[in-house]
């Protein structure tokens, strides 16, 4: 599920921001990585925006290893859980192998995002003042169903593709892959 963050200023303001779910990776024509974008800076859209959240390659090896540790947090309470959430680990881990292009805005598809820092205070973006970025729980939300090559270029898809790609994405589940 998407989660719904806050950003938290010195002065006592705080504004919510919420993730977003149903974009998808298309891999190949039957192969769909679903992904949660999460909230960054777009220089280009010059306001707060959803933005690819492209995780480095170490985090995904770490995120499959305590997987496979029985007593973990990850560790899943049926094989079948943890099977697909696994094969989805290795769907990131081989796109990001592909790609080569920076994260980019879900709003304007630029390449132009800074993304807030977690859990301690940091300088905003474009202000400078001290602001403090966290995810504060989940939220739930319509689909977009919006579909992105690996460079996360959004696809611009006949109304078949699009009936074929939101059916396989409902078929899929959450982890496609």
């Amino acid at each position: 599920m998407p989660a719904t963050y806050e950003l938290k200023y010195q002065d006592g303001r705080v504004e919510e921001h919420f993730g977003h779910r149903g974009y998808y990776y298309v891999l190949e024509a039957d192969t769909l990585l679903s992904f949660f974008p999460i909230p960054a800076w777009c220089r280009n859209c010059d306001a707060i925006t959803l933005a690819e959240d492209l995780q480095k390659p170490e985090q995904i090896k770490s995120e499959i290893k305590e997987l496979e540790t029985p007593g973990s947090a990850r560790f899943p309470s049926s094989p079948e859980a943890r099977v697909a959430y696994q094969s989805y680990l290795e769907g990131r881990l081989a796109l990001l192998a592909r790609r080569k292009s920076p994260p980019r805005c879900m709003k304007c598809g630029k390449a132009e995002v800074t993304f807030f820092v977690s859990g301690e205070w940091s300088p905003h973006p474009k202000t400078g003042e001290l602001i403090m970025f966290s995810a504060v729980g989940m939220c739930s939300t319509n689909f977009a169903m919006r579909f992105f090559n690996p460079e996360g270029e959004e696809l611009t898809l006949t109304e078949i593709e699009q009936e074929h790609y939101d059916s396989l994405a409902k078929s899929q589940g959450f982890f496609c892959v």
